[in-house]
């Protein structure tokens, strides 16, 4: 039987962790294919390519707010992709930050994930 192969786009990517999860992942059936990825802090992306690309050719997105949708037109365009991986700041929503949710900037990221799916 041959596998299938889903891309995936790293959102939020952090220093990898659903970056490894995906490494780890062992299935006869499909095989998970790294797109791309998106971090805004320079130092978890400079440490997420040092541990996970390798010199992989996958495209790099440094601000989420800068992705192409059908609200934002002239923003970068993404890379095909099957799956969205996406832990989102969760400092707006935690019972350890401030709990503005929604009111708070990072909060507001939630709605760019919304507008790529769409798009």
């Amino acid at each position: 039987m041959e596998k299938k192969n889903y891309k995936y786009f790293d959102f939020f990517a952090g220093i990898g962790g659903f970056k490894l999860a995906a490494k780890m992942t062992r299935s006869t059936h499909y095989k998970l294919i790294h797109s791309g990825y998106c971090e805004i802090d320079p130092v978890a992306r400079s440490l997420y390519e040092k541990a996970h690309l390798n010199g992989l050719p996958v495209q790099k997105i440094d601000d989420i707010t800068e992705v192409k949708t059908n609200r934002n037109n002239k923003g970068e365009k993404l890379n095909n992709f099957d799956i969205m991986f996406g832990g989102f700041p969760c400092q707006s929503f935690s019972n350890v930050g401030y709990r503005k949710g929604l009111d708070d900037e990072r909060g507001k990221l939630f709605y760019n994930i919304l507008d790529i799916l769409d798009h």
